[in-house]
């Protein structure tokens, strides 16, 4: 005898694939950047594509047979302001969209809620989209203040992603600096 499915069921049958795609892999990879005293955070196994001092970028490859998408982590550490009293997130986001032209994209970001999982930062989510080469993908980054120093966790991956969000927020709460000012 075959039993109808409920429409609870049904629609969890079709929101397991979605489910599946936002799960953040292991954080397995330690990711030191040496700049300003440097920050330690733990981030994915994924391709290496920049390392330096101040910026890692990696990358997870698409799998089409795993309905698995492109997606890039970038970590960037730079010059913060001096106090982390009375943050002006939206000067903060201006800078980050204006250092994005310099390469030639377009970034567009929108100030999210006060983010508090790291430690020793203050931190803000930003949420928006990047065109670069007639591609528009989604972005969500945290931005991370301390004394002097601001570190950006960025996702990228294709517009609407259900995965990006969670793979910034897990990776920003990892962050520690190496040294206090």
């Amino acid at each position: 005898m075959k039993l109808p499915m409920s429409r609870l069921t049904a629609l969890l049958v079709l929101l397991a694939p979605l489910a599946a795609l936002a799960e953040v892999p292991p954080l397995d990879k330690p990711l030191k950047l040496q700049a300003l005293g440097g920050i330690t955070l733990n981030a994915p196994s994924w391709e290496a594509t920049r390392s330096d001092a101040a910026v890692a970028v990696l990358e997870r490859a698409p799998d089409p047979q795993k309905a698995v998408p492109f997606a890039l982590l970038v970590v960037a550490i730079e010059e913060g302001p001096a106090s982390v009293e009375n943050l002006a997130w939206d000067r903060i986001r201006d800078n980050i969209i204006s250092a994005s032209k310099e390469t030639g994209s377009q970034l567009a970001l929108d100030l999210g809620a006060d983010w508090s999982r790291a430690a020793g930062f203050k931190g803000r989510r930003l949420t928006g989209t990047l065109t670069a080469n007639d591609r528009e993908v989604g972005v969500e980054m945290i931005a991370l203040v301390a004394e002097g120093v601001m570190v950006t966790v960025t996702a990228v991956g294709p517009k609407g992603s259900a995965d990006i969000q969670p793979l910034a927020d897990q990776v920003a709460a990892t962050a520690k600096r190496s040294t206090t000012p």
